[in-house]
């Protein structure tokens, strides 16, 4: 009997330190960059940084982390912005989200993270042919918009995986604002965040987010264009209509580009190119705009 009992309470007490486990914050701090300004955060412990997170997860992300044990994952997104109000910020979230999912099944919390707006999205959604819980959490800071997004599975744990995810999105902090914040090119036409590339097809595809500061309504791929050059060799590439693979994604994100943008709002885009060889890409950006951002070489061919 002292026996069973011994074993008893050692297999309660390691289910004890188990349960605590996964309601903690890992020690060590993550650290990520949008547009020169440097944040950090905490992860909840177990989760592990994911090295190539933008193939794995998200092409526009700047950072993602995969749970090891529930298999949930993570990745972080921004876009200049000047500080939102509460109501200005689920305004415009609000019509960020419902361009992908129903705004009628979700449900939306508004909170703060360091004296700052933040809101909330739990939204039911797929991964990987799953059903899952998605959060997104918007946190707004001095000089960007920084977006959360887990997707979690639904099972007996979802609730306490939620709260110590938003202990993790709570532990949000700016260590450093850079010298191209939002707030300082608020006389400049044009906010330009450039999220990632690939290479499909003999085609070139770069994402981006484009804030518009000025007082008039632009078209986001039609700006992009006049503030990035590209060049391969000695020959310039102009922007195609569309992408030769069928794909979606980009597709709408070319759509996006192709609407109207007025003052302070943001869109993410995508700009398709056709190669004309197996040379090098370079990039060539508005000094301006891209605060002295040297020019980016892509490799077209290893």
């Amino acid at each position: 009997m002292k026996l069973w009992l011994k074993g008893a309470l050692t297999g309660m007490l390691i289910l004890l330190l188990s349960g605590c486990q996964g309601n903690e914050l890992a020690k060590e701090t993550e650290a990520f960059t949008i547009n020169g300004s440097e944040y950090e955060f905490q992860l909840p412990a177990g989760w592990e940084p994911e090295e190539d997170y933008q193939t794995t997860f998200n092409e526009a992300a700047v950072f993602g982390a995969e749970d090891r044990n529930s298999r949930a994952v993570m990745f972080i997104r921004g876009e200049a912005s000047e500080p939102f109000s509460v109501e200005q910020l689920a305004a415009e979230t609000e019509e960020q989200v419902s361009k992908h999912y129903l705004l009628e099944t979700a449900e939306i919390e508004e909170f703060e993270v360091a004296g700052r707006p933040a809101i909330h999205y739990l939204i039911p959604s797929v991964y990987e042919k799953k059903r899952v819980w998605l959060d997104i959490y918007y946190v707004v800071t001095d000089s960007n918009l920084v977006s959360f997004q887990y997707y979690r599975p639904k099972d007996n744990s979802a609730n306490k995986q939620q709260a110590v995810i938003r202990q993790s999105v709570e532990s949000l902090e700016l260590t450093y604002l850079g010298t191209a914040s939002a707030k300082d090119k608020t006389e400049e036409e044009a906010a330009v965040q450039f999220t990632g590339y690939k290479i499909e097809e003999d085609q070139l595809i770069i994402r981006y987010v484009l804030t518009n500061k000025g007082t008039e309504v632009i078209i986001p791929s039609e700006k992009w264009e006049s503030l990035v050059t590209l060049e391969q060799g000695d020959r310039m590439l102009l922007q195609e209509e569309k992408a030769v693979q069928d794909n979606p994604d980009i597709a709408f994100l070319q759509q996006t580009g192709n609407q109207p943008l007025s003052n302070n709002q943001s869109a993410e885009s995508a700009a398709v190119y056709q190669l004309i060889g197996k040379e090098a890409v370079m990039l060539t950006f508005d000094s301006a705009v891209f605060n002295g951002k040297e020019p980016l070489i892509i490799p077209v061919s290893e």
